[in-house]
C-alpha cells in the first residue's frame, strides 16, 4: 500500500494584487510492478494490514524482489476562476524490496 497519501484532490490558491491562481492536482493512475516478470497492475493505493487490500500478487518463487509503484497525478491550474488549463502530470515513483520466503502449512494427525 501507499504510506502519506489516500488519493484526496491537492488544491492551493495564491492571491497576488487582482490575480487569483488555483491549482488542482488530482490522483490519476497507480501502477504496481512487482519485479517477477508478471504484467504491471493498474489499480488503486491499496490499503494497511490488517484491511484486505485492493492491491494483491501472488509470487510463484521465494526471493528477494524490487516492488515499483508509479503515482500519476494530472495537475491544472485556472487564473480569476477561468477555464482550466492542463499541466504536464506530476509523476512519482517509489521502489522497496520484498523478501519472499515460502511458507507451508504443517498437519498433525
Amino acid at each position: 500500500w501507499v504510506e502519506g497519501y489516500a488519493g484526496a484532490p491537492i488544491t492551493g490558491s495564491v492571491t497576488n494584487g487582482p490575480v487569483t491562481v488555483d491549482v488542482s492536482i488530482t490522483l490519476g493512475s497507480v501502477t504496481w510492478d512487482f519485479g517477477d516478470g508478471t504484467p504491471a497492475q493498474t489499480t488503486g493505493l491499496g490499503e494497511a494490514w490488517p484491511a484486505r487490500s485492493s492491491v494483491r500478487h501472488t509470487y510463484k518463487d521465494r526471493g528477494t524482489y524490487a516492488v515499483t509503484v508509479t503515482i500519476t497525478l494530472p495537475a491544472q491550474f485556472s487564473v480569476n476562476g477561468g477555464t482550466p488549463t492542463q499541466l504536464p502530470p506530476v509523476v512519482r515513483t517509489a521502489t522497496i524490496t520484498y523478501v519472499v520466503d515460502q511458507v507451508q502449512a504443517v498437519r498433525d494427525r
